[in-house]
């Protein structure tokens, strides 16, 4: 196991529509996937956690809004 700043290595969770969603998030964002949750949202009805930096995706999509 590398030596990484215990800071940027946390647990939070995203929805998606699938779980098969969460291994795409996975995979683009280089983040840990640990499990999938389902949840009661009729639109994104699992919830993916994972383990690394997170990366908030509002933050992006407004550094794109020029």
């Amino acid at each position: 196991m590398s030596e990484t700043d215990p800071s940027k290595k946390k647990r939070f969770t995203k929805p998606a529509t699938d779980p098969d969603k969460c291994a795409e998030m996975a995979k683009k964002y280089g983040w840990d996937y640990q499990r999938f949750i389902p949840n009661n949202d009729p639109v994104l009805k699992v919830d993916c956690e994972f383990v690394g930096e997170e990366i908030y995706f509002q933050e992006l999509w407004y550094d794109h809004q020029d």
